[in-house]
């Protein structure tokens, strides 16, 4: 194919109708809005990114416009898809120990509220990265780079991260993923139509939390055909937290088969299950795990921290999720 012969202009590597598409999705802001955010879509889910955190705002049917995701609510939770990092969870007291000097991080971290940096985007596809700066290094003395990207397959979106080490020292981090999820079906049906599949009969191991900490409690789930049925009584004791409990995938479905979310954890170590304790909130979050909230007897030396990742210099750590919207 010719190159433009326009003086001064020299065509981009990419293929020219690629570029063209690109170029044009990127001009005619066929992806952006004024607030910040991004949109990916294909025939089958439409998804919206804002730039703040790289959180997930929307997950629709491209068909029918349906919403998926949770759309947040300040009387129980305001957030949607928060990534967490670098630690998961609660820290006890807030605060962690590096070479005997205490810093504070708030739970699940700041990347939540950091604007991350649009590395690429296309149709289908979206790369954000953070980089350590001023105001994380106060919280977290450490230097990174923190990739998050979303890929559109069929009715799947996946979501990749790649941390890097960017110091000369080791780091410690955790990361994790929160996404909620809306209620499936109608509205004003009843919770016990919901269910969690695990795809297994398997009895699972669950830790509890106190106070947002680890406590040394933990029960056994039976579960009824590989399911754990919603309640009113369910998130009483807050989150529900698994530990390498050989499960990949949750399915989130009701008895009316015609939607159902498929999560796939993929490598996490772990998983939780939340939604709102206090009252019917009409969310769940099924939420990978690289990491852990702390103990009630945590040394609070952050590299004691049980499930904590370590990179050496220059070293990287990447893992993915995926979501896949079934409807009929």
């Amino acid at each position: 194919m010719p190159k433009q012969k326009q003086k001064g202009f020299k065509l981009p590597s990419l293929a020219l109708f690629q570029y063209i598409v690109v170029v044009l999705f990127l001009v005619l802001g066929l992806g952006t809005s004024k607030n910040g955010t991004y949109l990916i879509k294909n025939k089958h889910l439409t998804v919206t990114v804002n730039a703040k955190g790289a959180e997930l705002t929307s997950l629709k049917s491209t068909a029918t416009g349906k919403e998926f995701l949770w759309q947040g609510d300040s009387r129980t939770w305001k957030d949607q898809a928060p990534i967490l990092f670098p630690i998961v969870g609660k820290l006890k007291r807030d605060t962690y120990r590096i070479a005997n000097k205490e810093h504070t991080l708030k739970p699940h971290g700041f990347a939540k509220d950091e604007f991350f940096k649009r590395i690429y985007w296309d149709t289908d596809s979206l790369v954000m990265r953070l980089t350590s700066n001023t105001r994380t290094l106060k919280a977290y003395p450490f230097q990174f780079e923190l990739e998050i990207a979303y890929k559109l397959e069929d009715s799947k979106l996946k979501t990749y991260f790649n941390v890097k080490n960017k110091g000369k020292v080791k780091m410690p981090f955790s990361i994790g993923f929160h996404p909620g999820f809306r209620y499936l079906g109608e509205e004003g049906h009843a919770i016990s139509e919901l269910y969690f599949d695990f795809g297994s009969d398997k009895p699972l191991e669950r830790y509890y939390l106190e106070n947002g900490l680890q406590a040394s409690k933990k029960t056994m789930l039976h579960l009824r055909n590989g399911r754990l049925y919603l309640s009113d009584s369910l998130f009483s004791n807050r989150a529900l937290v698994f530990k390498h409990a050989d499960i990949h995938t949750v399915l989130f479905g009701s008895r009316n088969p015609s939607e159902q979310i498929l999560v796939d954890v993929c490598d996490a170590p772990y998983f939780a299950l939340w939604s709102w304790p206090f009252k019917r909130s009409n969310f769940v979050c099924i939420e990978p795990w690289w990491g852990l909230p702390d103990s009630l007897d945590s040394s609070q030396n952050l590299f004691e921290k049980e499930g904590i990742e370590l990179l050496r210099p220059k070293e990287q750590r990447s893992g993915m999720f995926s979501i896949k919207i079934t409807t009929q």
